[in-house]
């Protein structure tokens, strides 16, 4: 490559020490400087990635250990469902097969008009709707005003009765106590007219209805024994009243009612009351 003289510009050859031009001695040809080597691409950090794996990895574990937790629970439930239903003489098994009854439809509203429902329970009930295989029925509004009072009744109505003294009390006892028309009226406080204020469903297999019962009460814990369930005599094939009187299931002729209790005082003698109006109808 040519070479130029850096005091006067002149040519020079490239063997030349001093220039031809100026006499000025000139600099060494310097190679071209050599491109530095490129440092290496350094692969981005694997930081971020390995905290993305690990954070994963976690939420897998913990995945793992809560839907491990859940099937834990789900088989000791499944445990002692089934050992609920043992302790009845329950075969499970005949409760999922479709039935051999056959199968009769009807209008859960025709096995207690809401003329009847008003008269058996002294409070006018302005409409009856049905839903599938229920029977809703609804009745004229408390004031805010009245429902705080029943509640206040009810709190002192309990505090006038003596306290239950026994480990294992019996549903009698628990019924004179006045606890479960406490707690129906507390349910029933909520409730400003747009629910039912009881409920009646129609099953074609009430044999289920009854052992769906007697297991989910010896579930946890209870049975006729201990006071969770009464047995009604006399109404139907089989009656069955629940805790607190929340509930009454009948079963006649293969089918079922089941009537919800909840905001019922004196539920017991109201439930009798409307299953000797419904099992005829059955």
């Amino acid at each position: 490559m040519p070479r130029f003289c850096t005091h006067c510009g002149a040519p020079q050859s490239e063997s030349a020490s001093f220039c031809q031009g100026c006499g000025k001695p000139l600099q060494p040809q310097s190679a071209a400087p050599a491109s530095a080597p490129s440092a290496p691409v350094k692969p981005a950090s694997s930081s971020l990635l390995k905290f993305v794996l690990v954070a994963f990895a976690v939420i897998a574990i913990l995945g793992m250990i809560s839907v491990a937790g859940v099937i834990y629970a789900g088989y000791r439930v499944k445990n002692k469902v089934e050992q609920s239903a043992k302790d009845h003489g329950i075969n499970l098994h005949d409760l999922t097969s479709p039935s051999n009854a056959a199968a009769r439809h009807l209008d859960p509203c025709s096995l207690l008009t809401k003329e009847e429902a008003g008269q058996i329970l002294n409070t006018p009930i302005i409409r009856a709707e049905s839903s599938g295989e229920a029977c809703n029925y609804y009745a004229k509004p408390l004031s805010v005003e009245e429902r705080e009072a029943n509640v206040r009744k009810a709190f002192e109505e309990v505090g006038k009765k003596a306290p239950i003294a026994d480990s294992a009390p019996s549903s009698e006892k628990v019924r004179e106590s006045g606890i479960g028309d406490l707690a129906r009226q507390i349910v029933g406080s909520a409730n400003d007219g747009s629910a039912p204020l009881f409920t009646i469903t129609y099953s074609q297999d009430g044999k289920q209805q009854i052992a769906a019962m007697k297991i989910a009460i010896g579930a946890v814990g209870g049975n006729l024994a201990s006071g969770s369930l009464d047995e009604l005599r006399g109404i139907g094939d089989q009656a069955l009243l629940g805790p607190l009187d929340s509930m009454l299931v009948v079963e006649k002729n293969g089918a079922g009612v089941t009537i919800d209790l909840r905001q019922l005082p004196k539920a017991k003698q109201l439930a009798i009351a409307m299953a000797r109006r419904i099992v005829p109808r059955m």
